[in-house]
């Protein structure tokens, strides 16, 4: 239910610009809950500070979620993957992830999340590229410096 209800609230964000991203999934609309099919679900990231944090777009099970095959961080020019797994057990109502970065050497890395893994509780893969369609990688490269 809880999945249902966050992924057909109604974003509030244009509302309350100075709160972006801090204020959930934004207003209950049950309409849209009775009505509407969940789209698949999304992911955002950005560095912050010493930590690459991952924002949620939905709700995920969390058995996918805390599969280590669902998220690996790899060097950008080889591939080579430097950290497997979610860095700490998902639990329901988290929004975000921060993968801390503290331990990897200057350099450009790209975080992949796996859309063969990652879904929400209702099947759907992760919609990695943002087109609505369920079944793409998620993929954000950064550097540390």
């Amino acid at each position: 239910m809880w999945a249902q209800l966050a992924g057909t609230a109604t974003n509030i964000d244009a509302r309350n610009p100075e709160y972006v991203d801090k204020l959930g999934f934004g207003r209950i609309n049950l309409r849209a809950a009775l009505t509407e099919t969940v789209r698949p679900p999304r992911l955002s990231a950005r560095v912050e500070g010493g930590d690459l944090v991952v924002r949620l777009r939905a709700v995920f099970d969390l058995a996918s979620i805390n599969k280590p095959e669902g998220w690996r961080i790899e060097r950008k020019a080889t591939g080579e993957v430097v950290a497997k797994g979610a860095p700490a057990p998902v639990h329901i109502a988290t929004n975000e992830l921060r993968f801390p970065l503290k331990d990897l050497a200057k350099g450009e890395y790209r975080l992949v999340a796996s859309a063969s893994c990652l879904r929400d509780p209702f099947g759907q893969a992760l919609d990695g590229n943002g087109d609505g369609v369920a079944g793409d990688d998620f993929v954000f490269d950064f550097a540390v410096s």
